[in-house]
Formats: C-alpha cells, structure tokens, sequence
C-alpha cells in the first residue's frame, strides 16, 4: 500500500510539473515492452521461413526488413529513455529542493531542532539527490516489464497454455525470494542509518577546520578516527554477511528453480514438435525464447523491488513533507507590535516529562526594556524564544496588542535580535548586516550607523573592499575573522533592524571587557529608544541595570520582578547574584 502510495505521488508530481517529459518516458517504456515481444515473434517467422527452404525469399526479405526496423525502433526507445529520464531528474530537483524546503520551514523550530526530525529531513534530500532517479527507473521498469510479460503470454497461450503457466510457476517463487531479500536489505539500512550519521559526524570533525584545533590539543583525532573506521567496518561486516547469507543462497536457488522450468517448456515443446504439423521450428523457437523473456522480465520486476525500496524508504519522509497541509487559522493583522502579554504561557521541550516554564505571566509594551536573568536552565532563553515566536508555548496564552494570536511566527516581520549562537554568514560584511532587516530597501548609511555602533566598524573600514569584502572561506580571496569579528557584525545585524521588538539574548560571549563595555552603553541607547519593547537576557547582571524591569529565573518560573533598585533592596536572589558577581569583577575574576 505504502509502495503504491509513494509512486502515486511521484506520479502525479512529476506530470504536474514536466508532464511532457514524463509522458515521453512512459510512452516509450511502453514501446520497448512491446518491441520486445515483436521481436521474438519475428524471428520465430525468419526461422520458419528458412525452415521451409522455398525459392521464394520475399516473406524472409521481408520478416529481415522488419527485424531490422524493429531493432531500430527498440534502440531508439532504449537510448531515448535515459536521456529523458535524465532530463526529467535534473528540471525536477529543483522544484523539488524548493518545495522541500519551504515545508521545513513551515515545522515548529522545536521539533526541527530534534534528531528524528533532522533525520528525516536528511532522507528527504537523500531522496531527492539520490533515490528520486532510481524511482523513475522503477517506474520505467514496472511499465517495460508489464507490457512485455501480458504481451509474451498471450503470444505463447496462442500455441499453448502450458508454456505462460510453466513460465509464471518458474518465476513467481523467484519473486518472492527476492521480495525477501530486499526487504531485509532495507531493514539492514535503515538499522545502519543513525550509524552512518554518526560516522559522517565522526569524518566532518577529521577535517572541517572548526573541529581540527580542538581535537588536535586534546588528542582526540586517533579516537574520532579510529570510531569512524569501527562504524564504518561494522556496516561492510554486516552488508557481507548479507550478501553472503542472502544473495548466494538465493542465488543457487534461483538457478536451480529457472533450470528446472526450462527443461519442462523446453520437454513440451520438443513434444508438441513430435506430435502436430502445426508446432514448426519457428514456434519452438518463439517459445524457447519467449519464456527466457518472460522469465528475465518477471525476475526483473522482482529484482526492482530493492528500488521501490528505497522510494518508499526515503520518499515517504519526502512525500509526506510537502503534501502536509495545515489548517488555515484566521490571524489578527498588525502593522507594528506595541504590547506582548504572556498569561499563564507554559513550555515543554519534546520528550521532556516536566516543564522548562511553568506559569509565566508578563506584560511588556512599547517604550520599556526588560532584562531577564537566572542561573544555566532556568528558562531564561527559553522565554526570548516565545517572545520572538520561535517557540509555540504549550500551556497558556499569547496577546499581541490586545489580541489572542495562536501563531507567533507573524513575530517574524517585526523583530530584532542578537543571539549568542549566531550566524557566521560566508558573504560580506555588508550582507552580514543587511541581512537584519529586508523589510526595506538597502541603507548603506545605517549599516555603516550599525556597523560602527556594535565596534565591527574599526576592522571593516581596513579590509581591502571595506563592506564588500568576501570574509570566512566559502568565497575566493576571503579575509578570515576572528569569533569576537564575526560577533560584531552579527550585534550590527540586530542594531540594522528596524523591528518594535529588539531581543539581545546573551551577545557578549566572545568579546573582550573593553568591547563588552562599550556595547552595554549602545545596548542601553537601542533598548531606550522610543517605540520599541527592548529585551536583554543575561547572566552579567551588571548589564541589566539600564533595563526599566528585571526579572529572575529559577527552574522554569518567575522568582523575583522589579526595577534594579527594588531588588537590590529586596535583598533576594537578584541581590545575591549581583554582589556575588561584584567581588569577582572586585578580586579581579
């Protein structure tokens, strides 16, 4: 059912998108099943025709002349499917990447960040890059084969019915047998799958430049090698036994199932030969290897089973991807964000039995700034992702100006943020900054405003082409820069923006004191300006101190609320963790 499923869609995906090309293919499967069968049949009639011995060559010159152009005609069609085939595959992939594309987009970022689900994006694109032309191979062969098979039976029940029933006997068990062999191959594979991520993780770390320093200080390239090669073993051990167990034993059986059909079609037809005047030489002839066809045909159709295998393996990830519809919700239009309410808002990580948040409820409007502290885990980033619409929450609700609103990623269009985990974008400073705001066309005055606001300036205006300069690796001549470089520019990105949200959610972590310093006073100058919500999440409570609102995190909820001085003054946990943070800076930590 599922096989089936799977080359419907295909199917009707590639006629929706190049049903010219897929039509040709089709038709000319079609022509080669039946070509195939005209063959055998014509010279069956050449070997009657010499078998007669007349003096009339007319018929035999002309049964010649027809092989002849059937051969043609039958390599024509064989040459002619690859090409359209290959031309099929490459317009589809295209239309495909993007379709597949825009339905990842379209998953919850916290179920994309899960392992299962990066798997099955990855046999999405496997499925694209790599299975989606054996696909149309199998739908090639199924079509070929089919023709060739009802077509060669019928032509052999014509001088009896023995022969299609003595070839069907002979092939049918062989069908099964492989149709067991090939799904115990593509259960091996897909047990093997999360290992050759593994040992594709193990291999990326042996030679991308990001891992090689670490691993080289800590000496740890002999174990993520020698772990590599285990994984890698291991998966050619078991792919051997396979083989070995299932391959050569079907094998065996195979031929000695086929050369026992033989000898039957073979015994009745040298029998019919011996009794009627009607069973020439040409017909034995047709039948010899009209049964040899149907049986390679049959066997064939089994044998591309491993490749609807792999469809279904990797294609129902992909299939079930881009024909997912979501129910259309009505949302509330905004032109500009001017108050979020989180009420009651809880959050669940998958898989997780308790929450990351617990009975969150917050008001923040236009003209304040919030800063957002706590210890590691308690929920504080967590809670800049909701607030971005990152994350759904799944307990409690969400206003925007007033407004319930049950999708939060309308957020999208009209936020800011620095993030601690930022991009690295292998383009130019320019872009690096552009890409903060599209909304509007380019202001090469206020990217350069950014750019000297978050420091990245200083070491821009040096490069050879200044912000048009190709930076990382990925371009040729690129500069490289260092983390606390790249840093810069992505706070010149969140500066760039123009959104009435501006999230800056742990921005510090790769520079140094002095820069740090300069860009808490930027910090406070962007969080103040009017007709914006300001958002600061940090583990530095010295930065929070321009913020009009604090509030401390603790396992998941909100323990504390208030200005800096009313939780100095409280003498809480806010008070402790900032003295606390003082007499390190003081003894000079």
């Amino acid at each position: 059912m599922k096989k089936r499923w799977i080359l419907g869609r295909l199917l009707k995906y590639c006629f929706h998108n190049n049903g010219l090309a897929m039509g040709s293919m089709i038709l000319a499967s079609i022509l080669l099943g039946l070509l195939s069968v005209l063959q055998i049949w014509i010279v069956g009639q050449i070997v009657n025709e010499l078998g007669f011995l007349s003096d009339s060559r007319k018929e035999l010159i002309l049964y010649m002349i027809m092989l002849l152009v059937c051969l043609l005609l039958w390599k024509i069609c064989f040459l002619l499917i690859p090409y359209v085939r290959n031309n099929l595959v490459s317009k589809m992939k295209i239309p495909m990447q993007k379709d597949l594309i825009e339905s990842v987009n379209k998953i919850p970022v916290i179920q994309q960040e899960l392992n299962e689900t990066q798997v099955k994006i990855g046999r999405a694109f496997d499925f694209i890059n790599n299975h989606f032309e054996t696909s149309l191979i199998s739908i090639q062969v199924y079509i070929s084969s089919i023709i060739s098979v009802l077509s060669i039976s019928i032509l052999l029940a014509c001088y009896s019915w023995v022969f299609p029933v003595i070839a069907a006997l002979t092939a049918i068990p062989i069908i099964f047998i492989r149709l067991k062999q090939d799904k115990t191959m593509h259960e091996m594979y897909k047990k093997q799958y999360p290992n050759n991520q593994l040992a594709d993780y193990y291999l990326g770390a042996l030679t991308k430049k990001d891992s090689l320093l670490e691993l080289m200080v800590f000496q740890l390239r002999s174990l993520f090698l020698n772990r590599y090669l285990k994984l890698t073993k291991d998966n050619v051990q078991e792919r051997t036994q396979y083989f070995i167990k299932h391959a050569c034993g079907g094998g065996l059986l195979e031929a000695l199932w086929l050369t026992t059909g033989n000898v039957l079609s073979i015994g009745w037809a040298i029998f019919l030969l011996s009794q009627t005047s009607k069973f020439s030489l040409g017909i034995l002839a047709i039948v010899i290897r009209g049964i040899a066809t149907a049986q390679d045909d049959i066997i064939g159709f089994a044998f591309n089973s491993k490749n609807i295998y792999q469809a279904t393996f990797y294609g129902e990830d992909f299939w079930a991807m881009i024909y997912k519809r979501e129910s259309e919700i009505p949302q509330y239009k905004y032109c500009k964000v001017k108050s979020i309410e989180l009420r009651h808002v809880g959050f669940r990580y998958p898989y997780q039995q308790e929450n990351s948040l617990s009975d969150i409820n917050l008001i923040l409007h236009t003209d304040e700034t919030m800063g957002i502290v706590g210890e590691n885990g308690s929920g504080k980033s967590t809670i800049s992702k909701i607030l971005l619409g990152i994350y759904q929450p799944t307990e409690g609700e969400i206003l925007v100006n007033g407004h319930k609103i049950e999708d939060l990623s309308l957020l999208y269009q009209d936020v800011g943020a620095v993030f601690q985990d930022y991009v690295n974008y292998q383009l130019t400073p320019r872009e690096n900054i552009r890409f903060g705001s599209l909304k509007e066309k380019e202001r090469k005055k206020a990217i350069i405003a950014a750019a000297k606001k978050s420091g990245a300036h200083t070491f821009v205006k040096d490069l050879k082409k200044q912000y048009d300069t190709p930076i990382g690796t990925l371009l040729d001549n690129a500069i490289h820069l260092s983390g606390g470089q790249w840093q810069r520019l992505a706070v010149a990105r969140g500066f760039y923006s123009n959104g009435s949200i501006m999230v800056l959610d742990e921005p510090n972590s790769n520079l140094d004191p002095k820069m740090e310093a300069a860009l808490y006073e930027e910090y406070k100058d962007i969080m103040n300006e009017k007709n914006r919500i300001g958002v600061l999440v940090s583990h530095r409570l010295g930065s929070t101190r321009a913020c009009d609102r604090i509030i401390v995190m603790s396992q998941g909820r909100i323990v504390e609320e208030g200005s800096f001085e009313q939780l100095i003054n409280a003498h809480g946990k806010y008070s402790y963790m900032y003295q606390t943070q003082a007499k390190w800076y003081a003894e000079g930590y």
